[in-house]
C-alpha cells in the first residue's frame, strides 16, 4: 500500500469523526432530555474532540508541503488559505462549544441550549466544507467531489454514531438510572448509518468509478485480490452492522453492559473500517 497519502489519510479521519461526532451532539440536544446533572456525558464526549481540531490544524500544516507525487495529483495551492481559516474556525468554535457545554444550566451568557446545537450544527458544517476544499484543491472534478462528500458523511456518522453510543452505554455504568431510551434511539440511528454504507459501498464497487486514476496493469485483478478492500466490507461494514443489532436488542431488554461491551467492538472495527476506506481511495481510486 502506498504509504505517501497517510497524512491525508489521518486528517480526512479525524474530519470525518469531528463531522460525525458534532452531528450525533446535536442529535442528542434536539432529541434526549440531558439533565444538567448528566453534563459530565456531553463534556466527555466534547473533550474527545476538541483536541482532534488541533491535530487536524497541525496535520493539515504537514500536507501543504507534501507534492504526492506517485498519485499524479494536481495541487491548487490557492485552496490553502481558505483550508487553513476554515480549521481556524473549527478550533475556536470547538472551544466555544466546551464552554457552552461545561456552562449549561447557568443563569449567564454562554449557558444556552439552542445556542450550544447552533455551535454543534457549524463545526459539523465547516468540518465537511474542509473535506470538501481539501479534494477541489486536487481537481478530481464534480462527480469525484460529490462522491467523496458522501463517503465522508457517512464514514463521519458511522464514526460519530458508535462513539456516541458507545460513550452513552458506558454511562450506565457510572448513573444505573438512566433510562434505555436514549441507547435505543442511538443505536437505531447507528444501524440506519451501516446500511446506508452497505449500500453506497456495493453501489461504489458496481460502477466501478474511478476518482483517482490508477496505473495498474490490471487493475480489475488488483481490485479483487486487494485484501483490505475485502476488510472494509467484511470488518468495517459487515461486523458492525451484526453487533448493532445485538447491541439494540440488548439495550431494548435493558442489557446495558452487554450493548456496552458489543458497541466498543463496532466502534473498534469503525474506525478500522473507515480508515482503510480513506487509504482505499489512494490505493485503489475508489471512494469507499
Amino acid at each position: 500500500m502506498n504509504l505517501e497519502p497517510l497524512t491525508l489519510v489521518v486528517l480526512l479521519g479525524c474530519l470525518q469523526l469531528i463531522f460525525g461526532g458534532y452531528v450525533f451532539l446535536s442529535l442528542i440536544d434536539m432529541k434526549l432530555d440531558i439533565p444538567r446533572q448528566r453534563r459530565g456525558y456531553i463534556l466527555t464526549l466534547v473533550i474527545t474532540y476538541f483536541p482532534l481540531t488541533i491535530i487536524s490544524f497541525y496535520i493539515f500544516q504537514l500536507i501543504k508541503k507534501i507534492e504526492f507525487m506517485t498519485l499524479n495529483l494536481l495541487i491548487d495551492q490557492s485552496m490553502n488559505g481558505i483550508i487553513d481559516s476554515l480549521l481556524l474556525c473549527v478550533i475556536l468554535l470547538s472551544f466555544l462549544h466546551f464552554v457552552i457545554s461545561w456552562r449549561y444550566g447557568n443563569k449567564f451568557f454562554f449557558s444556552s441550549l439552542r445556542f450550544r446545537k447552533l455551535v454543534a450544527i457549524m463545526i459539523a458544517a465547516i468540518a465537511l466544507a474542509v473535506i470538501i476544499f481539501l479534494f477541489i484543491r486536487f481537481d478530481l472534478g464534480f462527480i469525484g467531489i460529490a462522491l467523496i462528500t458522501v463517503q465522508s458523511i457517512l464514514s463521519g456518522l458511522l464514526l460519530g454514531g458508535s462513539l456516541t453510543s458507545m460513550t452513552w452505554g458506558h454511562w450506565y455504568l457510572v448513573t444505573p438510572s438512566l433510562p434505555k431510551e436514549p441507547l435505543e434511539l442511538l443505536t437505531k440511528n447507528l444501524l440506519i448509518i451501516i446500511f446506508l454504507s452497505l449500500i453506497y459501498f456495493i453501489f461504489i464497487i458496481y460502477f466501478n468509478y474511478l476518482i483517482i486514476e490508477i496505473d495498474y496493469k490490471n487493475y480489475e485483478f488488483s481490485l479483487i485480490s486487494n485484501p483490505a478492500l475485502w476488510l472494509r466490507f467484511f470488518v468495517g461494514l459487515c461486523m458492525p452492522l451484526i453487533l448493532t443489532i445485538f447491541a439494540y436488542k440488548a439495550a431494548r431488554i435493558n442489557g446495558m453492559m452487554s450493548a456496552t461491551g458489543l458497541l466498543y467492538l463496532v466502534l473498534g472495527s469503525t474506525l478500522a473500517g473507515v480508515f482503510l476506506s480513506n487509504a482505499l481511495l489512494f490505493e485503489i481510486g475508489l471512494s469507499l
